[in-house]
């Protein structure tokens, strides 16, 4: 019983692992895409709130496609604060740069601003609007902002309102500040697979488990094609000798054999002291015998052809009781099987004296 299962439960395992590793694919691919896309979301949110700023805080129209075109040369604005109005300057090559070219797909993405003083609920706002039109789900993401030099860290969105701060770089207005801003999610890669990959996945574990299966079964096919070959090889052609009996009207095969005869159908000894029934291992025993070159046959082989499962030691115990029931039933035709080292030997009657 246990080896019928064998085949199911490994059939199964590997069509459980083909599922596994095309689901992990599968979602590591999502995973990246996603990363991704939250990445250059932050990005755009960073463009377009520094794509606002002009002289005097002008607001500046400006398409994401044409968006290094139509960035200020310089940014320059100014902040209240209690010690009155601070102004600053920021030229277009430095902030255009430090923003642009930095795509990082890690699992936490940062940018830096030198030098470019930022509303913190300004930059939230506008990074919800644009999540709100991506494939995000802005309830698993957020922006960890924090200045160089400060281990104050302020996580957009949290319970501390930040709109106590005009700006996140107040501490350094009117001078060039840096902002570390981080997105981060907590999106895990199995969560990004909808129900289409999961069914795909499926699908492929059951051709996977199917596969298998047919592997399985076309090895048995094939082990039992060559324990047949390997069984039909010990009952070959009619021996020299052999005779078809017509008068009975059947067609078995009867073979002259010392001072009687067999027939190989029935497996009936017939002799001058009367008759012996052999057994169907007998009848291959002794068609193996007679087949063979000068009737011996190696004791190996005979072991491998009718005991082929068990320890060599169980089967030459199992050949000779065999043997010794052949032997007693062939003295009615007068014949003999003798041990001669690694064979054995069968004796015709005009032998056995010699």
């Amino acid at each position: 019983m246990k080896n019928r299962r064998l085949p199911f439960y490994v059939c199964l395992l590997a069509g459980a692992a083909c599922a596994l590793f095309f689901a992990e694919v599968r979602s590591g691919s999502k995973w990246r895409d996603y990363k991704t896309l939250i990445g250059e979301t932050l990005t755009e949110a960073l463009r377009r709130e520094l794509a606002v700023r002009d002289t005097g805080n002008i607001p500046v129209s400006a398409e994401l496609d044409d968006l290094d075109e139509n960035l200020p040369d310089t940014v320059k604005g100014y902040m209240e604060t209690e010690q009155g109005r601070l102004y600053y300057a920021v030229p277009k090559g430095k902030y255009c740069h430090n923003i642009g070219d930095s795509r990082s797909v890690r699992v936490t993405h940062t940018y830096w601003m030198l030098d470019v003083p930022m509303a913190a609920d300004s930059l939230y706002s506008r990074w919800r609007q644009i999540l709100d039109g991506q494939q995000v789900s802005s309830s698993s993401v957020g922006l960890r902002l924090r200045l160089p030099g400060s281990r104050q860290v302020v996580c957009l969105p949290d319970s501390v309102s930040v709109a106590h701060a005009d700006s996140i770089c107040v501490r350094y207005a009117g001078l060039y500040c840096e902002l570390e801003a981080v997105a981060f999610s907590s999106v895990g890669r199995c969560r990004l697979l909808g129900w289409t990959d999961w069914l795909l996945a499926l699908l492929v574990g059951e051709i996977c488990c199917l596969g298998c299966a047919g592997l399985c079964h076309w090895c048995r096919y094939r082990w039992s094609c060559r324990k047949t070959e390997t069984d039909e090889a010990c009952v070959p052609a009619p021996p020299v000798g052999a005779v078809a009996d017509t008068e009975s009207g059947k067609d078995c095969m009867v073979i002259r054999l010392g001072v009687g005869s067999v027939e190989l159908e029935s497996g009936l000894l017939c002799g001058p002291g009367g008759t012996e029934k052999l057994t169907d291992r007998e009848i291959r025993m002794l068609t193996c015998f007679l087949e063979a070159e000068g009737l011996r046959v190696e004791k190996a082989v005979l072991r491998q052809l009718f005991w082929p499962k068990i320890s060599d030691k169980n089967a030459s115990s199992n050949l000779r009781t065999t043997l010794t029931r052949l032997r007693e039933k062939l003295k009615l035709l007068g014949v003999g099987i003798v041990s001669e080292e690694n064979y054995y030997h069968l004796l015709l009657s005009d032998e056995i004296g010699k």
